[in-house]
C-alpha cells in the first residue's frame, strides 16, 4: 500500500485529505464587558455660575489597550440657574455607548450652598422722653440673586432701650434670628441715638 505524506504546518490550514462524515461550525459568543461610568459631584454657591458637568469612566474595568475615550454619548444633567436652590440636586447621567461594553450609570450630586446676605438694623434717633422709634433694618439688595427681592427675608428680631431706659446717649439696636431661603443672613447691629430734652429752668420771681 502506497502512503501519501503531507508536510505538517501551523496555524489555520485546509487540508485536502478524504473527509469522512460531516461537521456543523460553532459559534464564539462575547458578551459585552461591564463598564462603571458615573456622573461626578459638582458644587456651587446659590447664585454663582453653573459648573461644567463631567463624569468618570472606572479605568479599573477597561480590557487590553482600551481607554476611557472609548466612550461617548453620555447625557449629564441637573438643576441650573434660579432652579439650583441651596441643598442637594441629582445629577442624571443617561444614554452613552461603548464598543464591546455594557454602560453602567450612576448619577452624581450637586451640592449648593447657601449664599451670604447682609441684614443691618437701621440707625434711629429720638429725644429723650420723646415716643420710642420704630425699628426696621436693611437688606444689601446687591447681594441678592436673579430675581429674588429683600422680601425672601423673614422674622429678624430688633430691639434696643426704650422709654426711661433710652438714656441721652447711645444704645445698640441689636438684630438677631431671621430666616431667608437660599441665603445665610449676616446681622449687623444698629445704633439709637437720644438726645437729651431741653429743659427749662427760671428763677422765681421775688419780693421783699
Amino acid at each position: 500500500r502506497r502512503h501519501t505524506r503531507y508536510p505538517l504546518v501551523t496555524g489555520v490550514q485546509t487540508c485536502a485529505l478524504p473527509i469522512f462524515g460531516s461537521y456543523t461550525a460553532g459559534t464564539l459568543t462575547v458578551a459585552k464587558a461591564q463598564l462603571a461610568v458615573s456622573a461626578d459631584d459638582k458644587a456651587k454657591t446659590y447664585g454663582d455660575a453653573d459648573p461644567g458637568l463631567s463624569y468618570t469612566v472606572n479605568t479599573g474595568q477597561l480590557k487590553y489597550s482600551d481607554t476611557a475615550g472609548v466612550v461617548s454619548g453620555v447625557n449629564l444633567a441637573t438643576a441650573t440657574g434660579a432652579a439650583a436652590t441651596a441643598g442637594t440636586h441629582a445629577i442624571t447621567a443617561t444614554g452613552g455607548t461603548a464598543a464591546n461594553y455594557d454602560v453602567m450609570l450612576t448619577p452624581g450630586t450637586l451640592t449648593v450652598a447657601k449664599a451670604q446676605l447682609a441684614v443691618t438694623a437701621d440707625d434711629k434717633a429720638k429725644t429723650y422722653g420723646d415716643a420710642d422709634p420704630s425699628l426696621s433694618y436693611t437688606v444689601n439688595t446687591s447681594q441678592l440673586k436673579y430675581t429674588d427681592t429683600a422680601g425672601v427675608v423673614s422674622g429678624v428680631n430688633l430691639a434696643t432701650a426704650t422709654g426711661a431706659a433710652a438714656t441721652a446717649g447711645t444704645h445698640a439696636v441689636t438684630a438677631s434670628g431671621g430666616s431667608a431661603a437660599n441665603y445665610d443672613l449676616v446681622l449687623a447691629d444698629g445704633t439709637l441715638t437720644v438726645a437729651k430734652a431741653q429743659l427749662q429752668v427760671s428763677a422765681d420771681n421775688k419780693s421783699k
